[in-house]
């Protein structure tokens, strides 16, 4: 599955789910209410709820635009593999998603669900939202 989403948002907390399964991280970087989670590293492209040793557990970039206009993000998901691209630069290289609902066992997540936008409570607005089905080896699906 590919995704392409424009979004804005100011000291938020939010997220993208991926078959129900949290998450590419987005939040404000100079939120102080998230500093302490990691925040500073990057507004958005960690798999935010992946084990500590996963390599997209933080971004690879901090790819955030100045005065946070409209961000630009590209997700992409292969199997159980995620690469995401923030502004253009890729943030997350083909990491595995965990499963966050089933960390202490290690169960693989499921080949199919749905895509999800959530906030913490804060205001974020997305725009320009795609969506495109892709087979096993990521070529779009006709």
């Amino acid at each position: 599955m590919g995704r392409l989403a424009e979004w804005s948002e100011h000291n938020g907390d939010s997220g993208n789910l991926s078959r129900g399964y949290p998450q590419v991280q987005i939040w404000d970087p100079d939120n102080p209410s998230v500093q302490k989670y990691g925040a500073a590293k990057g507004s958005v492209a960690p798999l935010w709820n992946d084990y500590e040793e996963n390599p997209g557990k933080w971004p690879l970039v901090k790819a955030d635009n100045p005065g946070r206009p409209v961000e630009h993000l590209h997700i992409k998901m292969v199997g159980k593999q995620v690469w995401v691209w923030f502004n253009g630069k890729l943030t997350v290289e083909g990491s595995v998603l965990d499963n966050y609902w089933h960390l202490k066992d290690k169960a693989p997540i499921i080949d199919q669900g749905p895509i999800e936008l959530q906030t913490h409570g804060s205001e974020i607005r997305f725009r320009n939202i795609y969506v495109r089905e892709l087979d096993e080896d990521g070529k779009p699906v006709k």
